[in-house]
């Protein structure tokens, strides 16, 4: 028996070395990552949301199903992920060149589970160029601190950084990924836009899923974070209002601890109507995660 399994290992990495070779050299992938920008219903811009999703997720369709909730001045401007690789230099470009065209007078970032660990890198950026914009308030949306926070096994995320991808093991997860149950549908949830995010997230391509993979293995908050209180003003931490700690991708009680090392002010915010089960359903429960994130806003704000 441990021979047949050994046999059986042994042909699973070859298969997925040639995969892997094969992508490498005939399947072609993009390395730089889409800004989309959303702009406010009146024409002036008062807040630029900065939408950093989760992983696979596709930034530009979270901005089409929260844009109905949004205020007249809100503008989004927001990120879908390289083919290949998670590229934080690169992001950073993009979103300043949009908030250069958008000239808004606060900026709201939004980290979705990894796009909490991409929005960690985009602030150290932001601090470095000086506070362009001043200090921004932020939401982490079921984010881990990092790797630790990550309810995978840890095995899964070290072969990302040998494994890239390839197009036997992405047609292969696309078929694993259609069997998947689904959320429930909430208010504000659109069939069409439901589907093209499932399709996105089935087809990502497992070259994606490797490049996301081995970023979240290498990053995460560390002591020197401690110095944001010069780039976050108020912080925010959203979670399931319905067994928060039950998320299957993240632990959300390790994570939030791990925030809280390095913004002593971070504040947790259950989302009403969300069970904490479903991990950030953004496209099929927009209502829910806008609304928070609207009324945070206004906390912000006074209102």
């Amino acid at each position: 028996m441990f021979r047949r399994l050994h046999r059986f290992g042994g042909a699973l990495v070859a298969l997925l070395l040639v995969d892997g070779l094969v992508g490498a050299c005939l399947f072609r992938t993009g390395t730089d990552a889409e800004v989309s920008v959303t702009p406010a219903r009146d024409g002036r811009v008062r807040r630029s949301i900065v939408v950093l999703p989760g992983f696979v997720m596709k930034g530009s369709l979270v901005a089409t199903a929260f844009a109905p909730y949004l205020g007249p001045n809100d503008a989004v401007v927001a990120v879908d992920y390289a083919e290949r690789g998670v590229d934080p230099d690169q992001i950073y470009r993009q979103v300043m060149d949009a908030l250069k065209r958008l000239r808004p007078a606060t900026v709201v970032v939004y980290g979705a589970s990894m796009g909490g660990l991409v929005a960690m890198e985009i602030l150290r950026r932001y601090q470095y160029d000086g506070v362009p914009y001043g200090k921004v308030v932020l939401v982490l949306d079921t984010a881990p601190s990092g790797v630790l926070d990550v309810r995978r096994p840890r095995w899964l995320i070290d072969a990302a950084d040998w494994y890239r991808g390839g197009p036997v093991a992405t047609a292969a997860w696309a078929g694993v990924a259609g069997l998947m149950g689904d959320v429930p549908v909430g208010a504000g949830g659109n069939d069409e836009l439901i589907g093209a995010a499932h399709h996105a997230a089935a087809w990502a391509g497992t070259a994606a899923m490797a490049t996301q993979g081995a970023f979240i293995g290498h990053h995460g908050v560390d002591a020197s974070d401690a110095k944001w209180s010069a780039v976050v003003g108020p912080a925010y931490y959203f979670q399931g209002e319905q067994n928060a700690t039950d998320d299957p991708l993240v632990d959300v009680e390790s994570g939030v601890g791990g925030w809280t090392a390095v913004l002593p002010g971070l504040v947790v915010v259950p989302v009403g109507g969300r069970d904490g089960r479903w991990h950030v359903p953004l496209v099929e429960r927009p209502a829910e995660s806008a609304g928070a994130l609207l009324a945070v806003l206004a906390r912000v704000e006074g209102r």
